[in-house]
Formats: C-alpha cells, structure tokens, sequence
C-alpha cells in the first residue's frame, strides 16, 4: 500500500487502517532519509494503537516504552547501526515494535509479521509505501 502526505497531521487518518491489523509480536521497520519523517510516522502510529503518550525520537535513548492497546516498543538503531540489540529483542513477542533506521534483516527476528514502511519526499510530500516482508516463523497467518 502507498500513502500520499502533504502535511504530518495526515499521517494518523492514513496509517489508521494499517496500525488497526498489528498485533503483539509484530515488527515495523521505518526507512527513510534524515527528516523524511520516519518518527512522524511513529507518532501517528502510536497514536492509532491507542496511546496518548508523547512520541519522542529515541535516538539517544535507543528505545522508547509506549502503552497504546497493547505494549509499543519503539526503537531507533542511526547511532547504534548492528550493535546488539538484546532488550529489543526480548520484548519484540509482547509488544508491537516500531523500528527506526533498521535494516531489513531484522524481520528475521520478529515473532509475527514484519513490515517496511519505507518513506521517500518527493516536493515536500511524503511517499509511504508499506510492504509485508516477513510472516510468522511457523509459517501460520
């Protein structure tokens, strides 16, 4: 699916029918250039999941606890890149985590379903294309 966005106050309405279909144990992986909007994107997300938390980008913090309908992790990997990533890890089958500057090899270790949500600007609009990339590791939908 691809989304069109004009302005950050769009992102909830047109992520809405995505975040509605994550569940616990599912991976999110948000790729995009510096300032495209990888954590508006996040924000609306978590928003749609049910949370009134505030969104901060967890770039220094690396990982960010949210409680929407269910637990939201939401990490940022820029400063780190492959370091290990054990917290992230441990807490990806109770939460839906929300992933940052990952690469694609990372949905190896999701417990569910992973998706890319790739962001590209195109004349100050944002391009949001949301793939399936990686299903249960037992093979169930």
């Amino acid at each position: 699916m691809v989304f069109r966005a004009e302005t950050e106050s769009q992102l909830p309405a047109l992520l809405a029918e995505f975040a509605s279909h994550l569940n616990l144990g599912d991976l999110v992986i948000l790729q995009g250039e510096l300032g495209a909007g990888k954590t508006a994107c996040v924000r609306a997300i978590v928003a749609d999941l049910g949370s009134i938390d505030p969104v901060r980008s967890p770039t220094f913090a690396l990982i960010h606890q949210y409680q929407g309908r269910v637990p939201i992790l939401h990490a940022d990997l820029y400063r780190i890149g492959k370091a290990p990533l054990t917290e992230l890890l441990e807490g990806m089958a109770e939460s839906i985590t929300l992933v940052e500057w990952a690469e694609e090899s990372l949905a190896q270790h999701a417990p569910r379903k992973s998706y890319l949500l790739k962001i590209s600007v195109e004349h100050s609009i944002r391009l949001i294309n949301i793939k399936e990339i990686g299903t249960l590791k037992n093979g169930a939908k």
